[in-house]
């Protein structure tokens, strides 16, 4: 796909995730017409410097406060 003027500023502020947000690692990504993908891996920074991927997945029952119990915190997008 060739991107526009607004194409090219969505790339430009992706690829400025990891620069702005240390603990965000970006993997991989594609800019869509109307949306985008993208593959991000956060690090929780923790004092072992582990890594962690949230499960988080679209279907899957959680309870229904599960996301006002994780977010907001620092250093989460």
């Amino acid at each position: 796909m060739i991107l526009n003027e607004y194409g090219k500023i969505v790339e430009e502020e992706i690829l400025n995730i990891p620069i702005f947000r240390k603990n965000v690692i970006l993997d991989e990504y594609v800019i869509m017409p109307n949306h985008i993908h993208m593959n991000l891996f956060l690090n929780n920074c923790n004092t072992n410097n582990e890594m962690f991927l949230p499960n988080i997945s679209t279907g899957v029952v959680i309870d229904k406060n599960y996301f006002s119990k994780i977010s907001p915190k620092t250093k989460s997008l």
